[in-house]
């Protein structure tokens, strides 16, 4: 068989009770500040992630959008050129990474620094509690001594009162005694029965004191886990679990803005892409470059007969032209025949032409 457990000391159970509770009060305070510290450095580390990330993205569509862009003539709302589309496509990534960069000053603002102070704060709260605390337990402890004091005081008066009573009775049985007098027990039994009455008295005092003491330090006790402790938890917490929401709100109301950007740039750009038809680009196409674009068309030419007739005095032959619109019509001769043609049509002799034109290859 297994001894019976060893009776611990009311005040050593005590003691080790509070000294269990600030060893617990510590470890919640570090898990706190493990908690904050996670926090702080996850958004320290996401806000240079997403600043590196944002100006790297920055600069790879600045660098596309600085290409020369062909110039559209032409743009309706129900069709896009595709090379407006692809150029609002890199003008919206650069206003969405201005937003991401936006956002990684939100991070360091309404997280990282707030929580560095807070965490600070809860230190030296931690170090007011931890001094209030440890001088509350000090008082209840000291009334948990003397409520032992008390109780002890109380067992050893009542166990005097208790020999008193037992040796009272004892002697009223032996009244009858045949070797004591009458006046003998009489003086006696006045004496044990002074004494029995003090002894209870003192017992009631005792008794007294104790159901006092008793009913003190319960009420202690009852304030110090109702009142005290609690008030002491709260201000070692320092509202923790509403600054750790309002961090957390904060992220995830960062997130929420950014996607929001994202949405709202990439919704309006998914709705341009989709205007994009290849039969509105061919038809412009067609219209920039001429070259492809189609011929007049060739209207109907009546036929010409053309007649050339050799003259006897001209080196050039004569040519006449018949058709429907001119019938009998000529074609003007070159300049060397018209002096021919004059002589003949006028009847001018050879000598007098020659002379009046002046002609080198009239003889």
């Amino acid at each position: 068989m297994q001894p019976p457990p060893r009776k611990v000391k009311v005040t050593q159970e005590l003691k080790h009770t509070h000294t269990e509770q600030m060893s617990r009060l510590h470890i919640k305070h570090q898990a706190d500040c493990d908690l904050l510290e996670d926090l702080r450095t996850y958004s320290q580390k996401k806000a240079i992630l997403e600043k590196d990330y944002a100006q790297a993205l920055h600069k790879l569509a600045s660098q596309y959008l600085k290409r020369d862009w062909p110039a559209v003539q032409s743009e309706n709302k129900e069709h896009r050129h595709i090379c407006t589309v692809w150029k609002a496509y890199l003008e919206g990534m650069v206003q969405v990474t201005q937003s991401r960069l936006n956002d990684c000053d939100s991070y360091r603002s309404h997280v990282c620094e707030p929580i560095k102070t807070f965490r600070l704060h809860k230190e030296q709260q931690l170090k007011r509690c931890v001094e209030q605390l440890t001088r509350i337990q000090a008082e209840l402890q000291d009334t948990v001594k003397d409520l032992t004091k008390t109780r002890k005081k109380y067992q050893e008066t009542e166990q005097m009162a208790q020999a008193v009573r037992e040796k009272a009775d004892m002697e009223a049985r032996s009244k009858l005694s045949l070797f004591q007098s009458r006046s003998s027990l009489k003086r006696a039994s006045v004496k044990l029965k002074a004494k029995r009455n003090e002894c209870n008295s003192n017992a009631t005092h005792a008794r007294n004191d104790y159901l006092l003491m008793l009913a003190a330090a319960n009420a202690h006790q009852d304030r110090y886990y109702e009142t005290d402790l609690i008030n002491c938890i709260n201000v070692l917490d320092g509202s923790i679990h509403d600054h750790v929401k309002h961090y957390l709100l904060s992220l995830c109301q960062t997130e929420l803005s950014a996607s929001q950007a994202i949405h709202n740039t990439f919704s309006s750009l998914l709705d341009k892409s989709n205007q994009v038809m290849h039969d509105y680009h061919q038809t412009l196409f067609i219209q920039e470059n001429t070259t492809f674009q189609k011929s007049p068309k060739p209207t109907f030419q009546k036929a010409l007969f053309i007649l050339s007739v050799k003259h006897p005095f001209s080196f050039f032959p004569v040519t006449y032209v018949d058709n429907e619109e001119n019938p009998g019509g000529r074609v003007e001769p070159p300049p060397l025949e018209q002096p021919v043609i004059g002589w003949e049509e006028g009847g001018m002799t050879g000598s007098a032409l020659s002379r009046k034109h002046h002609h080198p290859y009239m003889y």
